[in-house]
């Protein structure tokens, strides 16, 4: 849980860098470790940065928080993919 913890307050530190290739590969990388997180956390710990990123100006960055989305789509439940992913993906 520690390690957990840390890693995500790294990982969160990078959501906001200057460079736009970070930020796209940070998440990139959450989504590939997403079952590797502990504690079955998954959509309160993946869903933020995963919409962070939708906003991103960077327009990788935003298809990067997309399929991440998507591809961690099991750890969401119905209620808050139509409540916070959809309007994100509409506007």
């Amino acid at each position: 849980k520690n390690l957990n913890d840390r890693l995500m307050r790294c990982l969160t530190k990078l959501q906001v860098d200057p460079e736009p290739s970070i930020r796209t590969n940070t998440t990139i990388f959450l989504g590939r470790i997403a079952a590797q997180l502990k504690g079955g956390s998954h959509a309160r710990v993946l869903l933020p940065p995963f919409l962070k990123a939708c906003r991103d100006p960077f327009p990788h960055a935003r298809l990067a928080g997309l399929k991440a989305a998507a591809a961690c789509i099991t750890y969401f439940d119905p209620q808050s993919m139509a409540t916070k992913v959809l309007p994100v993906v509409a506007s």
